[in-house]
């Protein structure tokens, strides 16, 4: 283990967000204080701090994870989605579990609430977000938390993509260390120190050279990335804009080079679209699929032709890309 997120929700801050290379250990290390935390509150009668773990989705997710979570603690024990600490013959409600996509509709009650572990925040590839996450993520901590001020809540992501609907929406930029008191947010990214101490491990050394060592030690985020990054050409025309998140972003083709650009702008085309993080309808997602240009633009971004004219609007067109390409 790497991390220990004890050091961080230590700082007292109602969201902890932590970023590190795969096998930083952040899971581990996390369940280590849970486990420490309704340990040390059992009174003989009740487990007065409880938690509350979430996954983004239930299959492939949360159905696997909530097994295997406390799987090295004997005297925890997982029924469905709740979570009991053995004492003797007796069983006592310490934790619940969900998965976000199931948090839609319908609110959640947890007494004696102390932590809440949002794991794997972050997508991987070939993953896309729920649609209207945000706001999904939005109303479950204000359902959950409410007036409450003696909750945490830690979320837990790999370092693959800063900018996704939780920092764009939360307006964090990217720091190694984030702090905004107001709001009692700390965001770290463990990057070269987790990565130096992984290389002393015995399974570091076995694996080193390989391809899943370069993946799985990597904090490697795509924004770093300047693929598709080029000034727009001069025989571009703009075909359309499209609004999400608070900016507009204009599509340009190039049909001599066969080649689309993306800009954020000011003004809208006469050809505008806006896609609202707050309802992305069953409309807007067929619109998208059915759209003779976002046929076009899927097509093309398949085959390396989409560009974006600088680092910072692709990383904000991150969100609506995923969006769009996965309709």
């Amino acid at each position: 283990m790497f991390i220990d997120v004890e050091n961080d929700l230590n700082k007292n801050f109602f969201l902890t967000m932590i970023y590190s290379a795969r096998t930083g250990g952040k899971t581990y290390s996390t369940v280590n204080y849970a486990y420490k935390m309704i340990s040390e509150s059992f009174d003989g009668k009740n487990v007065n701090k409880k938690f509350f773990y979430i996954r983004r989705r239930y299959k492939n997710e949360l159905e696997f994870a909530k097994n295997t979570l406390f799987s090295r603690f004997a005297d925890v024990e997982n029924n469905g989605r709740r979570f009991y600490l053995k004492r003797g013959n007796k069983k006592f409600l310490c934790g619940r579990c969900a998965a976000l996509s199931e948090l839609k509709s319908r609110g959640l009650e947890i007494e004696d609430l102390s932590l809440i572990i949002f794991d794997e925040f972050t997508i991987k590839q070939g993953e896309t977000y729920l649609n209207n996450e945000f706001n999904i993520f939005a109303s479950m901590l204000d359902t959950i938390v409410r007036l409450r001020s003696n909750v945490q809540m830690i979320m837990l992501g790999n370092a693959n993509m800063f900018y996704n609907p939780y920092t764009i929406n939360l307006n964090i930029k990217r720091q190694d260390e984030y702090i905004d008191f107001n709001r009692s947010i700390y965001l770290k990214i463990y990057s070269a120190e987790i990565t130096t101490e992984r290389q002393t491990s015995c399974v570091a050394k076995l694996l080193a050279g390989t391809a899943y060592d370069e993946w799985a030690s990597s904090v490697d985020f795509e924004e770093d990335h300047y693929l598709n990054i080029e000034k727009v050409s001069k025989n571009s025309k703009v075909v359309c804009t499209v609004e999400y998140n608070q900016f507009i972003f204009a599509f340009l083709v190039d049909n001599l080079e066969k080649k689309i650009f993306i800009k954020k702008v000011t003004k809208k085309h006469q050809n505008h679209y806006t896609f609202s993080l707050k309802n992305i309808s069953d409309t807007v997602k067929l619109f998208s699929s059915y759209h003779p240009f976002f046929k076009f633009f899927r097509q093309m971004y398949t085959v390396g032709k989409v560009y974006f004219n600088n680092v910072e609007t692709k990383s904000e067109f991150l969100d609506i890309l995923n969006l769009i390409i996965s309709t």
